[in-house]
């Protein structure tokens, strides 16, 4: 019984026709694909004009297209005698596709709002030329400014916008990072092929098709960790490299990675530690184990100066977070408190029953090639120089000699504690935010089940729709789980992030830039703070940086504790947006996620945001039926 079970699971079997042919070095089919996804995407286009007008076709159009944009790919992938170039193009070519649907959805205007977090660090470095100014939207974020910085210096360099500028360093990006991917698996698994089925899989990371496709500090820092794992890789090839090639080509990734994220950075220093562990463990790569010791200490030296230089406080920021999921996790798993209910935003929208089952059985389809890849990827030998198996060793708990195989394997682990994570408010955005780390694993051993599956029996047609199915279900589930709605262009919504980022509330911003003058500390709901922040060029008030939220005084009547607000918080205009009126916040946030839940059991009411008009010492400037602007600052002094 033993016996059988190890051999179902693969324990310390290798996959014996991993280098699958390669076939001939051509473009093959990828021309022919690549126009048959651009028609997807205008398929994709049409679904976001018809759902600005309120066309109820338009999920169905947008869904039907992103599988005809997939699915073309995948057949072809998964068939084992594509040549590798082919198979580089086709990758480059989704992996860039798949970016043009998230930009379709708001193709003219950032629309995400972690976009304007960081666009408000982008003005004060390209026009005010300043690094570590006060950002108080996100506190954090300029400390660490490597993609702002890159933007600055193409946008400079160009003389395109600050939208223009971006969209095409993401694109770039993404086609890099695709082949750097690619490069890498194929180094640890000796294999094309798997190598591409493991960049298919990495793509189903419910992060790819939007937050890792938007203006944030991870999307640039994401590529720089997959680019030190693909030097890494290319250093065990070589093991007379000498030791300052391999410091001199390890030592600026690692300084860029912790100059751009800090969670990115950090979590590279823990891949290539336990890396140089498992190398360690296994004898015959203790040159390399060193080698790998070395990128880890470069990587945690960086990060550390960096941390002191730019004063950061990235430890209590994720600290916060992370410590917040947990503890709602430990109060669910005891009992203490209710968790998530599935498929129902907060806003009580519920999925429709196709999508929950897309969403399911791509986890399902996920858990098994994790079941039927996990013991055989850690049986994965470590290749040599010509990418040819090297001779196997002893198995010792189903583990070769491939130090990289053994470290993604087992970061699969991190895959049911992500899904575990989302059954809680506050955990689903470190288990959503996990899956581009977790991924990095999930693809190479879901690859090799993959591979396994294929040659367990004889390769036929069948058997290549069975993958190409499995694969596409599980890349759009991933889609779903990230956050479906938001791949859409959603018609305007009151407190509802980037859907209700529209032409007015910019316009009311930019006013504030053209005749109030900059720099003025202004107190809002929480997307106007991102427009008066970014297109008004103001300092917005916010209880992150400014420890009270002013902006409580529209909702309430103003008594002292509002009166207070304003005055430490020395708030000298406040934007009230009658729109609020009309609903309750979408995802439970008026202005930031400590805000009491009590202040979400119903919107606001109309009286209580114009209760200013009746104030003496305060000022209306601007007032376009929707939106007003007061000055407050009368309201201060006479208080004083």
């Amino acid at each position: 019984m033993e016996v059988l079970l190890k051999r179902l699971l693969g324990y310390g079997g290798t996959i014996a026709t991993a280098n699958a042919a390669v076939g001939e070095s051509t473009l093959g089919l990828m021309p022919a694909l690549a126009l048959s996804g651009a028609c997807t995407l205008f398929g994709v286009s049409i679904a976001n004009v018809f759902i600005r007008h309120g066309d109820p076709r338009a999920e169905l159009i947008f869904w039907v297209s992103l599988t005809c944009l997939v699915m073309p790919p995948v057949l072809r992938l998964v068939w084992p005698a594509t040549g590798r170039i082919e198979r580089i193009a086709i990758l480059s070519w989704l992996g860039l596709a798949i970016y043009i649907v998230h930009l379709l959805e708001s193709p003219i205007k950032f629309d995400g709002h972690d976009e304007y977090l960081h666009w408000a660090t982008a003005i004060d470095i390209g026009e005010r030329h300043h690094l570590f100014t006060i950002n108080s939207l996100l506190p954090v974020s300029p400390q660490f400014p490597g993609l702002e910085l890159l933007q600055s210096a193409f946008g400079q360099l160009s003389g395109l916008n600050m939208f223009e500028s971006v969209q095409i360093i993401i694109a770039v990006l993404r086609v890099a990072g695709i082949c750097a991917l690619f490069f890498f698996y194929e180094r640890v698994a000796s294999s094309a092929w798997i190598a591409s089925l493991a960049c298919l899989i990495y793509m189903a990371n419910s992060n790819f098709i939007g937050f890792l496709a938007s203006f944030a500090y991870e999307t640039i820092a994401i590529e720089f960790l997959i680019a030190g794992l693909f030097i890494a890789a290319i250093v065990s090839h070589h093991p007379s490299l000498p030791w300052w090639k391999v410091l001199g080509l390890t030592t600026p990734v690692a300084v860029a990675l912790a100059i751009s994220h800090h969670m990115t950075s950090w979590t590279g220093f823990v891949l290539f530690l336990f890396a140089a562990l498992a190398a360690h463990f296994r004898q015959r790569e203790r040159d390399f184990a060193w080698r790998l010791s070395a990128v880890a200490a470069v990587i945690f030296v960086s990060a550390s100066i960096w941390g002191e230089f730019a004063k950061s406080d990235a430890t209590n920021y994720i600290g916060g977070i992370v410590s917040g999921a947990l503890s709602e996790f430990y109060a669910l798993i005891t009992g203490s408190r209710t968790g998530r209910v599935l498929f129902v935003a907060d806003d009580g929208a519920t999925t429709p029953v196709i999508f929950q089952v897309i969403a399911l059985a791509s986890v399902a389809l996920t858990s098994l090639g994790l079941a039927i890849g996990f013991f055989r990827s850690l049986g994965l030998p470590m290749a040599t120089g010509t990418a040819a198996s090297a001779p196997v060793t002893a198995v010792f708990l189903g583990l070769r000699d491939n130090a990289f195989a053994i470290v993604l394997t087992l970061l699969t682990l991190g895959f049911p504690l992500s899904l575990a994570l989302r059954l809680t408010g506050g955990g689903w955005e470190l288990g959503n935010r996990m899956s581009a780390f977790v991924y990095l694993g999930v693809g190479l051993v879901v690859a090799v089940g993959i591979a396994d599956f294929w040659y367990s029996n004889r390769a036929s047609t069948i058997r290549l729709l069975i993958v190409s199915t499995a694969l596409t279900t599980i890349i759009l589930g991933g889609a779903i789980t990230g956050n479906r709605r938001e791949l859409l262009a959603n018609p305007y919504a009151p407190a509802a992030d980037g859907q209700s980022i529209e032409p007015m509330g910019i316009s009311a911003a930019r006013w504030t830039n053209t005749w109030l003058g900059e720099g003025w500390r202004f107190a809002s709901d929480r997307v106007n703070r991102l427009l008066l922040a970014t297109y008004g060029v103001q300092r917005v008030v916010t209880s992150e940086q400014d420890h009270e939220e002013p902006g409580l005084a529209m909702f309430n009547q103003l008594g002292d504790e509002e009166m207070n607000a304003i005055k430490v918080t020395r708030t000298d205009y406040l934007l009230v947006d009658l729109r609020l009126v009309r609903s309750r916040p979408k995802f439970d946030v008026y202005f930031s996620s400590a805000e009491d839940a009590a202040l979400h059991q119903h919107a606001p009411l109309r009286d209580n945001l114009l209760k200013f008009d009746d104030m003496p010492k305060v000022g209306r400037p601007y007032d376009n039926g929707f939106e007003v602007i007061y000055d407050i600052r009368g309201l201060i002094k006479s208080a004083q």
